[in-house]
């Protein structure tokens, strides 16, 4: 190959390499469109946000001890302050402020799963105005995972999990309701996330809140660069063509 197609080729394997930004991505599950209490158990919502898409579903164990074996659960939101779970104890008429993640007979869970693996950043999480009065506190633990759940999975299986406590019960025990906040969240090349109600209660106050956003950071392709690669692939194509065409002394 002369030195001109060579280069010519460089140039076209150049324009082939497409280019990424990490993009910093806000799910907002306070604006998802609900169920409306009518999902089934196990049920899903996906949404689609800067090229990355993130699939929600819910579950449920009925206590912590390590070999608890995971339970599909149905996932909805709620008067559009975000992601609420129903367990199979409640089913999915359940009532409205019962429909929060919560840990008050078991432990409720939403599982995020990333279409493309992504850096977590933080959550943010509110807590309805009317809880009972032994609930209304925000403590959240949350696990990453290499797989999906299924009901085979145990609590054990996940290891530690990362919990942060609120403790904003008030003297009243309700001192979290009507409130938002938000969670660091730590954990890079993600590509499952678990958000549950705190799995250890240390305080034994109720934890029970929606989830209103997750917010990440993923590498998506830049827009441009799609068509940097139709281009070169049109471009690599015709450098082949008049290749072989010189190659069998055929040249135009």
């Amino acid at each position: 190959m002369t030195g001109v197609k060579r280069s010519t080729m460089g140039f076209v394997l150049m324009l082939a390499a497409t280019g990424a930004v990490n993009a910093t991505t806000l799910f907002n599950f306070a604006g998802q469109s609900s169920t409306s209490g009518s999902g089934a158990m196990g049920d899903s919502l996906t949404m689609t946000v800067n090229g990355v898409t993130v699939t929600e579903t819910a579950w449920y164990a009925a206590n912590t001890t390590s070999t608890t074996k995971f339970q599909t659960a149905a996932l909805d939101s709620i008067n559009s302050s975000g992601l609420t779970v129903c367990s199979p104890t409640q089913g999915k008429g359940c009532a409205a402020a019962s429909r929060q993640i919560n840990n008050s007979s078991g432990v409720e869970f939403v599982q995020f799963q990333f279409s493309i693996p992504v850096t977590l950043n933080s959550a943010q999480l509110y807590v309805y105005p009317s809880v009972s009065a032994n609930g209304g506190d925000a403590d959240m633990s949350y696990y990453t995972a290499a797989t999906a759940l299924t009901t085979n999975t145990s609590i054990g299986s996940l290891g530690s999990a990362t919990t942060i406590n609120r403790n904003c019960t008030g003297s009243s025990g309700t001192g979290c309701a009507g409130t938002t906040t938000t969670d660091s969240l730590s954990g890079t090349n993600v590509s499952y996330l678990l958000i549950a109600a705190a799995v250890t209660n240390t305080d034994g106050v109720i934890d029970d809140f929606s989830l209103a956003s997750v917010t990440v950071a993923a590498s998506v392709p830049e827009p441009a660069s799609f068509e940097m690669f139709s281009l070169s692939a049109i471009l690599l194509g015709l450098v082949m063509w008049r290749t072989r065409e010189f190659e069998t002394g055929n040249p135009l």
